[in-house]
This record gives C-alpha cells, sequence and structure tokens, in this order.
C-alpha cells in the first residue's frame, strides 16, 4: 500500500494481498534470503559455474 494512512483503519487480523507482480528486485531479495538460509543450513545442490 503506497498511500499514506491507508491501513490505519484496517483491522489487524485481516489479510492484506500483496502482489509484487513486475518486481523484479523482490524476486532478487526473496532469492538472495532463500540462498542464504540453504548454505546457513547446509543444503541444496550447489551448482558448478
Amino acid at each position: 500500500v503506497v498511500i499514506r494512512g491507508a491501513l490505519q483503519n484496517f483491522p489487524y487480523d485481516k489479510a492484506i494481498l500483496f502482489n509484487p507482480m513486475g518486481m523484479a528486485i523482490f524476486d532478487v531479495a526473496i532469492a538472495a534470503y532463500y540462498y542464504q538460509r540453504a548454505r546457513e543450513n547446509e543444503i541444496g545442490v550447489l551448482l558448478e559455474d
């Protein structure tokens, strides 16, 4: 929500839909997050270049 104060009166127990369509930076951030978690937990398969 970009509009200032739009969630001010929104109930805390209701879901909010976030649609990141067209936001490549969101994809990069999510990939980095899960890559780091995989490294920390030593899971996954490391692919060669």
